[in-house]
């Protein structure tokens, strides 16, 4: 799963399109948000550095990065 930062109102004058914080499957590049209306910060499974409820996990790899997949398309 790839991790796309949040970019606020502000940057849009930079050029940059504002967008909320969002995990990315690795299969199909389907995008979930990370933050939910009316929550105060990104939910615990993403702050314990896991998948996404539903979603498989895939294992790190010596770099650090693992790959995670959505539930349709789930190898």
């Amino acid at each position: 799963m790839s991790y796309r930062v949040g970019i606020g109102f502000g940057m849009a004058s930079l050029g940059f399109q504002p967008c909320d914080p969002a995990i990315i499957c690795d299969g199909c590049g389907l995008v979930r948000p990370i933050v939910s209306s009316g929550r105060m910060g990104p939910p615990a499974w993403f702050l314990d550095g896991k998948a996404p409820p539903k979603w498989k996990q895939g294992k790190r790899i010596p770099d650090g990065d693992r790959q995670d997949f959505c539930p349709r398309c789930k190898p």
